[in-house]
């Protein structure tokens, strides 16, 4: 499943925007990004003046930690 997650990033830049976490359907809009990183739940990112910038090896660690085992429970 990691080479599946990371093939999806292959062709994305090293530095993402938060208008490209919302392309990705990770957020819904600029206001959930913002809550996101002002409640600590957002992928780490670099501020430089008033832009946010997402590394892509830090968006795709969140991702991970975000899956799920997707097994059912045995009956």
């Amino acid at each position: 499943m990691d080479e599946f997650i990371i093939s999806k990033f292959d062709t994305m830049p090293e530095f993402l925007t938060s208008y490209d976490l919302i392309n990705l359907g990770l957020f819904s809009n600029q206001n959930g990004t913002y809550l996101a990183r002002s409640q600590g739940r957002s992928p780490s990112y670099i501020k430089i003046g008033r832009r946010i910038f997402y590394p892509k090896s830090c968006l795709i660690e969140w991702v991970k930690s975000h899956m799920h085992n997707g097994s059912m429970p045995k009956k």
